[in-house]
């Protein structure tokens, strides 16, 4: 018996080879990341408005930010509730920086937020209104 049978005929489902998952994964990967990267190029030039969850932000918060990345925000969710002043946020997934102008808003001066993404064009869109936001929050 293996680890992880359970003696009987019936395959056990928490029961898998490594060299099965890694080249699978292997083999996968970068069809994936292109198509992920060819969706997100697209929709940073063109909003998709299908491509997103509806998230409730406050509204307050909203108003320093472009109507492009408001159009162009393909979040899933608003941690914002859960940050304080002078923290520090890192946002995996960034995309369009909304939620890191959001952050940046909450955090405050004091605070620091980092946007990563491994899309180039949703990157340059969230850096091309960067400025503007910090003129608008005042920082």
């Amino acid at each position: 018996m293996t680890p992880g049978s359970s003696g009987s005929d019936v395959p056990d489902p928490c029961s898998f080879s490594f060299r099965e998952v890694s080249m699978t994964r292997t083999q996968a990967a970068p069809n994936t990341e292109r198509a992920v990267q060819e969706r997100y190029s697209s929709a940073s030039r063109t909003a998709e408005p299908n491509l997103c969850c509806p998230t409730e932000y406050r509204t307050e918060l909203l108003k320093a930010i472009p109507l492009e990345i408001l159009e162009k925000d393909y979040g899933c969710g608003d941690p914002s509730r859960h940050l304080r002043t002078g923290e520090t946020v890192l946002d995996l997934g960034s995309g369009s920086g909304k939620l890191c102008f959001i952050a940046s808003q909450v955090v405050g001066p004091a605070g620091r937020v980092i946007g990563i993404d491994m899309n180039d064009d949703m990157l340059a869109l969230a850096r091309r209104h960067a400025p503007d936001v910090g003129r608008a929050i005042g920082y």
